[in-house]
């Protein structure tokens, strides 16, 4: 027996676009949002992303406090050593590391992400009264709610948190993909309904 296995792939995921589809119209029968979102992930996006989670986790914000307290001590330290006429080279040097390592660690981050990104493709999400399904050139995965119970927007995206103290699982839908301007809005009442802001 012969099988072509490109042929029934391609079979399969047609019928799973097709299963998609059903479900879309039978949404949109139903009287409920179905917003469709098309982009391609950029390392901005998870940087953006990356840095909303900082402020919305619980730990981040205790690493912000952390980091200020931190440079704050250090500015104190380099002020008593001037004071006493000495040149603080040391001190200063840290600073300069500490700063730049907090500052650029969700670029550094994002770029690990966007590697891994880059390899699925471009992505349709559709977001439903029931959650979130993302499917991309190898796949698609659904995120009920209940994963992601809290969300940022910024100018550019709505990111989604799961509710635990790092906000260790994340979802980025930009902006850019949405079909026209009202969709934003269309996308926040969806959101509104389910979510608590972070």
């Amino acid at each position: 027996m012969v099988m072509d296995m490109g042929r029934d792939a391609a079979a399969g995921q047609d019928a799973g676009q097709g299963r998609d589809a059903v479900e879309e119209r039978r949404d949109a029968a139903a009287g409920r949002d179905v917003v469709e979102l098309v982009y391609r992930p950029t390392a901005q996006d998870y940087a953006a992303a990356l840095r909303e989670r900082r402020r919305a986790s619980r730990a981040g914000r205790l690493q912000q406090r952390l980091f200020v307290c931190v440079l704050v001590c250090m500015a104190a330290d380099l002020a008593i050593q001037l004071a006493q006429g000495e040149v603080p080279v040391l001190t200063l040097v840290w600073m300069l590391v500490f700063g730049g390592l907090f500052a650029l660690l969700p670029r550094l981050q994002a770029r690990q992400l966007m590697r891994a990104a880059s390899l699925r493709g471009t992505c349709r999400a559709t977001v439903t009264d029931d959650g979130l399904t993302v499917t991309n050139d190898h796949g698609s995965s659904t995120i009920a709610w209940s994963a992601r119970p809290r969300y940022r927007e910024t100018a550019d995206l709505f990111v989604f948190f799961s509710d635990d103290r790092y906000a260790t699982c994340f979802s980025v839908l930009p902006k850019r993909g949405l079909a026209a301007p009202a969709d934003a809005d269309r996308l926040r009442a969806v959101l509104e309904r389910h979510l608590a802001r972070a």
